[in-house]
């Protein structure tokens, strides 16, 4: 029998027991946190002797492609395409800005902060890598060409004289923390005491089996990682929700974690342009000194300096940040939103509304003048005002230009010079800050490491700056850095590489899958540098093998035609050079629809107006061409216009109107049969050297000026055989893309019926693998005046993708009235400016639309210059360079006058002028 002191006893250690479980249960999870942060304490301390920067920041890693922050808050990002609005009209832009006031009121976490990166910075050899990979060459000259254009290119990259424009955007979460951070001891003593107190002492071993396990790491960690899973799903969830909103405005890709290791590593270590590995230790990618001075940061010989925003504008408007954007040095503009609670912020702002009031007020309760305290009330009230009586929502905003130097400073000489290289660029900033509507920039200095660090990408919303400003959705809608210039087409290889007027590389391929066709037009006036920028496209498509042909008046195009090793074939009433256009083609034996079409619309053309009905001579004269076909090709001949003229003389009789208008016409037609004038160029067999199939052909009509008609013809007739060969495969059965160029023979479009053919060739060239280059000196060639419009121009110009429009002659009204130009598209082609010897502007509009239209200045290497200048003056130079030396090839020639006149020699009588229209056209 068990004694009742016993069971006293047995009582009281019961109890002991539990007050020592239920003692470490409360009191060890505090001792622990202290723990913990003494030894966080302690390890910040040797982190900070390590890497002094590198403890300071606030990112624990980067796994899942996401930012994982110190505090359990996530950040994640996306690369944005932008929006190309430098050319838009006033109604476009507020129609964005819009978009952006709907996106952020549609914030709905205060947990949430996004941020926008416009970055600007040097560019990297990777186009030119691209151009390199997917380039088909088989050119010998164009080749050498080519490979001289990528070295120029890259070592204006390695000058820094190509910069790269990025808008990153980065969203974090700060979710409510509920990982588990206690001791071991302390998870036990909580299992435990949790334990008995569901169970009793009558399962005392399963319970002390259930704390033990709680007490292992594995368990802790096991749980914690189902909770960061937990946590990632929900981040992702809002990321993507976040996504779409974004997308309402601008194509977006999420970055992955190797492009965020990237985007850490070139903040923090800017002097290094390698790509980063990915290490995921955020010290390992601090691998570079630092040291802070008074008004910069030295990370690695790159210094650094913040310039944040310390005052607002005076209003707000669409493309505000406009004057920031255009700076043209590497730096990075930085602008944090975030939507706090509405309710908190209500009341905070009544909070300062009411000291703004009290600032007014004397003892007495008479009001005093204060100005800035009146100014505060008024902005206060205005924003409350807007807030309670609207859909806007009120938000907080920081804004930061991170600015860095070029080079690298490895000596006292270059630490001087990189400093002053700041200095004004510094003041640059501040400046182009004052530009929009009054505001205001700061020069961070006592607080520059810690306002650094809080604008580094994936730590927002962890630092405090203590820079924000508190606006509606509306005006931070305007202060969105979303405008990026046009960057080109990104479908297939990078055919056509140029500068634009902001630094960037433009990348253009005619046959890219993004545009509809692969029609070009260019248009400017005498000296504007069109001939200049048509070769230049010449030149460098030959990257894409293509076959090309070539319609012009004159001899521009010879030198280059030569230099490729093409044919140039010159055709007049003196050369016996003919061009049969009743050819059949030759896989066919009878001829389709189209050839039937155009030897009618060309017979059309040269009767004239019969007086008759256009339709009726149209058909009338289509019964004849077949019939004539049917009657040459039985006896295994080729017809002739002369056929034509006897078929019309023995027309079989069917009424008198029909018979009176075949003999008009076999009238008309004697000038081009037989021993008529023109007869030589259309009655006669096609001359051997034009059956050949060539790889590059040039034919100058230029020596049948006196007679427009006739020029017509012959261009529509070369147009027509040019035609039928695009689309044709190889002998080795590839389809090569085919080029054709017009140069300055549009007369044919004045006559509707052989315009009507042409365009039926830029309707039908893409499908085909063909793209159609027109050129001429102004619009109304074609789409003639607005008093005698051509009938076919509009169509035309709608089946063209891509417009290059060089300095205009004149006013421009026309212009805009066809192309739909917007008043800041209008003012960017009127000034457009050219440096002899340097670049040529010209505007780029694709798809006719503002989005896709940039400002190119077109370069060239001196050898490409030497080979595509037009004038008169460098033509001439040329010639005689050659005609002294007889022994020199085409290439070899180019070469020596690259060498020699690397700028040309127009330029050398303009050198004391600052800025002129190009000389080469």
């Amino acid at each position: 029998m068990i004694q009742p002191s016993t069971i006293h006893l047995l009582a009281v250690l019961i109890g002991a027991l539990a007050l020592l479980t239920l003692a470490l249960a409360v009191f060890l999870p505090y001792g622990s946190t202290r723990t913990e942060a003494r030894s966080e304490c302690a390890e910040n301390g040797r982190q900070k002797v390590a890497s002094a920067l590198a403890g300071r920041i606030p990112i624990s890693e980067i796994r899942d492609d996401l930012i994982v922050r110190r505090d359990g808050s996530f950040c994640a990002g996306w690369e944005c395409v932008g929006v190309a609005t430098q050319f838009a009209s006033a109604e476009r832009l507020e129609a964005l800005s819009s978009a952006l006031d709907a996106f952020i009121k549609g914030f709905r976490h205060p947990e949430i902060e996004l941020q926008f990166r416009y970055v600007v910075d040097h560019d990297t050899p990777q186009v030119l890598q691209d151009r390199k990979t997917s380039a088909n060459c088989a050119n010998s000259p164009a080749t050498w060409l080519e490979e001289n254009r990528l070295s120029f290119w890259r070592s204006a990259i390695d000058a820094g004289q190509v910069r790269s424009i990025k808008l990153i955007a980065l969203l974090s979460w700060k979710p409510t923390r509920t990982w588990e951070t206690r001791s071991a001891i302390s998870r036990f003593a909580a299992s435990l005491w949790d334990g008995l107190a569901r169970q009793g002492l009558s399962k005392l071993p399963n319970v002390v089996r259930l704390a033990l396990s709680e007490a292992k790491t594995k368990t802790l960690v096991q749980r914690n990682r189902i909770e960061h899973n937990r946590l990632v799903a929900e981040f992702n969830q809002l990321f993507g929700t976040y996504r779409i909103g974004l997308e309402g405005f601008t194509q977006v890709r999420r970055l992955t974690e190797p492009e965020l290791v990237h985007l850490l590593y070139r903040s923090f270590n800017p002097a290094d342009r390698q790509a980063a590995n990915r290490n995921r230790d955020v010290q390992s990618l601090l691998n570079t000194d630092w040291s802070e001075g008074v008004r910069f940061l030295d990370l690695g010989g790159v210094l650094k300096a913040v310039v944040t925003l310390s005052e607002l504008p005076e209003a707000t408007f669409a493309s505000l940040p406009r004057p920031l954007l255009a700076l043209d040095f590497p730096c990075e503009i930085v602008l944090s939103i975030r939507v706090p609670d509405q309710a908190a912020k209500v009341r905070k702002l009544r909070r300062l509304l009411k000291k703004s009031l009290a600032f007014q007020l004397r003892k007495d309760g008479s009001r005093r003048r204060d100005f800035q305290a009146a100014a505060l009330e008024k902005d206060t009230v205005d924003t409350l005002t807007s807030a309670v009586t609207s859909s806007q929502r009120i938000v907080e905003i920081e804004l930061a230009v991170i600015v860095s130097s070029s080079k690298v400073a490895r000596t006292a000489a270059d630490r001087e010079k990189a400093e002053q290289e700041l200095a004004q660029r510094v003041e640059s900033v501040l400046q182009a800050i004052g530009q929009m509507n009054g505001a205001r920039g700061y020069r961070e200095d006592a607080s520059l490491l810690t306002t650094f660090i809080a604008f580094l990408p994936g730590v927002q919303g962890v630092r405090k700056t203590n820079r924000e400003f508190t606006l509606l959705s509306g005006q931070t809608a305007d202060l969105v850095p979303t405008e990026l210039p046009w960057t080109g087409t990104h479908g297939g290889t990078p055919a056509f590489l140029t500068r634009t007027r902001e630094g960037t590389f433009l990348r253009f391929n005619p046959f890219s899958n993004d545009l509809t066709n692969a029609n070009i037009l260019v248009t400017g006036k005498t000296g504007s540098g069109k001939s200049f920028l048509v070769k230049q496209l010449l030149l460098q498509l030959q990257v894409l093998n293509p076959r090309i042909a070539i319609v012009t008046k004159g001899a521009d195009y010879r030198a280059l035609i030569e230099l490729l090793g093409g044919q140039y074939r010159e055709i007049s009433l003196r050369t016996k050079l003919v061009k049969n256009p009743w050819d059949l083609n030759g896989t066919t034996h009878e001829p389709d629809s189209a050839q039937v079409a155009g030897v009618v619309s060309l017979a059309f053309h040269m009767a004239g107006r019969t007086g008759s009905d256009d339709t009726v001579t149209l058909n009338f004269l289509e019964k004849a061409v077949r019939m004539t076909y049917e009657r040459l090709l039985a006896i295994g001949k080729t017809p002739r216009f002369s056929d034509l003229k006897w078929t019309l003389e023995h027309y079989p009789f069917e009424n008198a109107v029909i018979e009176e208008l075949a003999h008009l016409l076999a009238l008309k037609l004697s000038r081009w049969t037989g021993e008529g004038v023109y007869a030589q160029l259309f009655d006669r067999d096609t001359s051997p050297e034009l059956t050949k199939t060539e790889d590059i052909i040039c034919y100058d009509i230029d020596g049948l000026k006196e007679s427009s008609e006739l020029q017509a013809a012959v261009a529509f007739t070369i147009a027509r055989a040019i035609d039928q060969q695009i689309g044709r495969k190889d002998a080795s059965g590839s389809l090569r893309p085919t080029i054709a160029v017009f140069d300055e023979v549009w007369a044919m479009l004045a006559d509707p019926v052989l315009g009507n053919q042409i365009l039926n060739a830029f309707r039908t060239a893409r499908k085909r693998y063909g793209s159609i280059i027109a050129a001429s000196q102004g619009i109304e060639d074609f789409v003639g005046t607005a008093e005698s419009p051509h009938t076919v121009g509009p169509a035309i110009l709608q089946n063209t993708e891509a417009k290059f429009l060089c300095a205009q002659l004149g006013e421009l009204s026309r212009l805009r009235e066809v192309l739909h130009l917007s008043e800041p598209a209008l003012e960017a082609v009127k000034e457009l400016r050219n440096v002899p010897g340097h670049f040529a502007e010209t505007y780029l509009l694709v798809a006719n639309q503002p989005e896709s239209s940039t400002v190119i200045q077109l370069t060239a290497t001196p050898f490409d210059y030497w080979a595509t200048t037009s004038n008169p003056v460098e033509m001439e130079f040329r010639e005689g360079f050659v005609r002294e030396h007889p022994e020199l090839s085409a290439l070899e020639g180019i070469y020596r006058l690259g060498l020699a006149h690397p700028q040309g020699v127009a330029s050398s009588a303009e050198r004391n002028r600052k800025e002129t229209y190009a000389t080469a056209s």
